[in-house]
């Protein structure tokens, strides 16, 4: 009697699947041993781009409202796990404050500090506080620009209109 196997099927994935984003590194950049990782776009590429040419603008001449808006949208993500559906809240007390230490003082770029180390501390961004102090000192558009194209990142992603990356 001839005993006939069943034949063996294999599965090979397509190398084109889609692979599900990780919403706090959206652009999959590589994590270094202890699980930090680099910003997804460097401090000077704010002018490379339509988005970062308009909010290092914005960031230029009005610095305490795009700070204030960025702090509206990462209170809203913590709470919500979604973005903010107007894209933050610009007048707010965090924008009088801001906008008073920097017209009075000159200083308004130290509240930024803390706001910088957050969103490091979100993202698993490598970094220190001095590198945030410097960064907000010597370029206060840049770091608020490269900060709120971070958190542009993860609110596409939750907002729908990024949910796979392809790596292919």
């Amino acid at each position: 009697m001839h005993s006939s196997s069943p034949p063996i099927t294999t599965y090979e994935p397509k190398a084109t699947m889609p692979m599900v984003a990780d919403i706090k590194n959206v652009l999959q950049k590589p994590k270094f041993p202890n699980g930090e990782r680099v910003w997804s776009y460097g401090m000077c590429d704010c002018c490379c781009e339509h988005f970062g040419t308009c909010t290092w603008c914005f960031a230029c001449w009005c610095p305490c409202i795009v700070y204030a808006k960025l702090q509206s949208r990462l209170s809203f993500l913590e709470r919500n796990n979604y973005p903010h559906p107007d894209g933050g809240n610009g007048c707010t007390s965090e924008c009088f404050i801001h906008g008073c230490l920097t017209s009075l003082c000159g200083v308004g770029w130290a509240l930024q500090i803390g706001q910088r180390s957050a969103i490091r501390d979100r993202y698993r961004i490598s970094g220190n506080g001095c590198g945030d102090c410097m960064g907000a000192l010597c370029c206060t558009p840049c770091t608020l620009t490269q900060e709120s194209r971070e958190v542009a990142l993860e609110e596409r992603v939750l907002g729908g209109n990024e949910r796979t990356i392809r790596l292919d």
